[in-house]
């Protein structure tokens, strides 16, 4: 199995492949000495010493790179970026606003982009040097970087074809595709993400990683279940990869497959034997499925015992301790017991654990703080179908405990959950009621009225976006300003 850096993500989630380094290649000869004067910002210093070299060494890969790498950063600008929501200031308008030590990041900081006009002497001299010298990198990279900063996905993809077409078959040709996928998942890109890792499966048969990777790319877009599925997959190839197994036994406590998730930690003990964290999640799985638990309980007491140096104050002693007598007690104050746990491990962002726990209350008496635990992680997760299960639960709740959650913030949920599930045909409903309470809430009018655009009612959304751009009210200025960018695009339409 090959080695991993392991990169922890959302809350659980680990990439099988490290975070992305920027990749320019080595910096030697002649490509040295032009980036000292491109540190130095001596352009035509550079570009004539690159000239001088290509007329001297016409064949050299290296000194058209190096001309392409002056072009290349005379054309990066540098600028500042304002955010006037952050500022309070309404889109179009200008204003004063205070600047502290705690807000100037927010509102204003330094951005570079490229100016695509002169960009293009770059861009043609690397895709001659590509059709020339197929091996030679640093101009796949240096595309490939500076594509992703402009959003050029079409031309992105243009070069990554290009690089698998040339250099497939080279052995080390695949790391740095694994290199910019990382840089993609880095920077959110998920749908481009999940394009590379299928251009790498598709093209490299020993790319089984790139095949776990899609599934983390799932999990970040909430679709749970195909996480799962792949994760499965792989780890009947690779049955000892730990970062794979990991995400497997997140997504199958997401979607609780207990008895499987109980497995996979058995697995994951075996390979990771000092890691005891892996026996203690195996005590409350045990419990949740009525199996067993004082003698994984005796021996993690054991263990824990040598690891910690005051077992008085240790939590995951203290706690293993306590549970092996929940038997004894009355179902309330097991219960209590149980939420105490469940509610610290969810702060700490134990996800995990806290779902593992939710799920043994839940087996024992409907609470409401299990209930909005087990919402809380599901939406965390963006897993839109298990969140409105446990809306529609703690709508049931609010029968005997009006205070579990306000009708407006159940609304509230309720659209969110089904706006990004894109039905938005369901979410605008509840939206419809909460403004009908409270019209001057800029971020339910924003909602509602992207509804509308998506249901091809236009003039019902420019209404609402209309009544958000006459507000000026700075704690809503976010929806605001993103309901006057609204009415400029349906204008355009």
């Amino acid at each position: 199995m090959k080695k991993h850096t392991l990169g922890f993500l959302t809350v659980a989630i680990i990439l099988q492949t490290v975070f992305a380094i920027n990749l320019y290649g080595e910096e030697t000869g002649i490509h040295n000495t032009i980036n000292i004067l491109i540190k130095d910002q001596k352009f035509d210093e550079a570009g004539k010493t690159a000239r001088e070299y290509i007329e001297k060494h016409p064949d050299d890969a290296e000194g058209h790179c190096s001309l392409a790498c002056v072009f290349r950063n005379r054309a990066l600008k540098s600028g500042m970026k304002f955010d006037s929501a952050a500022a309070g200031i309404k889109e179009g308008e200008s204003g004063s606003f205070e600047i502290t030590k705690d807000n100037i990041s927010n509102i204003m900081g330094q951005t570079s982009f490229y100016d695509r006009e002169e960009y293009k002497k770059a861009e043609e001299l690397y895709f001659k040097l590509i059709s020339t010298h197929p091996g030679y990198r640093n101009a796949y990279y240096n595309l490939l970087n500076d594509y992703v900063k402009m959003g050029e996905f079409d031309n992105y993809f243009k070069v990554i074809h290009l690089y698998i077409h040339n250099l497939k078959d080279e052995k080390d040709s695949l790391p740095p595709l694994q290199n910019f996928f990382s840089k993609l998942y880095k920077d959110k890109y998920y749908d481009q993400g999940l394009k590379l890792l299928s251009l790498m499966v598709e093209n490299y048969p020993d790319a089984i990683e790139a095949k776990s990777d899609m599934g983390a790319i799932y999990v970040q877009r909430g679709e749970i279940d195909k996480a799962k599925t792949i994760f499965g997959e792989v780890s009947k190839f690779l049955p000892k990869d730990t970062i794979n197994l990991k995400n497997y036994y997140l997504t199958l406590l997401l979607t609780k497959d207990f008895t499987n998730a109980r497995n996979v930690k058995e697995s994951l003990e075996k390979l990771e034997p000092d890691e005891t964290h892996h026996l203690y999640d195996r005590i409350f799985l045990s419990i949740l499925l009525k199996k067993e638990y004082q003698s994984l309980v005796a021996e993690y007491l054991r263990r824990r015992k040598l690891e910690t140096n005051d077992t008085e104050k240790d939590f995951w002693y203290q706690t293993a301790n306590e549970v092996s007598h929940y038997e004894k007690l009355e179902t309330k104050e097991s219960v209590g017991i149980f939420e105490q746990y469940m509610v610290q491990l969810q702060k700490a962002e134990y996800t995990g654990l806290a779902l593992i726990i939710a799920n043994i209350i839940e087996n024992m008496q409907l609470t409401s703080n299990a209930l909005i635990v087990q919402a809380m992680i599901y939406d965390q997760y963006k897993y839109y179908d298990q969140t409105i299960l446990y809306l529609d639960k703690i709508k049931k709740q609010r029968e005997t405990d009006p205070l579990i959650m306000s009708e407006y913030d159940l609304n509230w949920n309720y659209g969110r959950n089904h706006y990004y599930a894109r039905k938005y045909d369901l979410a605008k409903d509840y939206f419809i009621a909460n403004q009908k309470s409270n019209p001057n809430d800029a971020k339910i009018n924003y909602f509602l009225g992207k509804c509308y655009v998506f249901l091809g009612k236009t003039n019902e959304a420019k209404k609402l976006f209309e009544i958000n751009s006459k507000m000026n009210d700075k704690d809503q200025m976010y929806y605001i300003n993103y309901s006057i960018t609204e009415l400029k695009n349906l204008e355009v339409r």
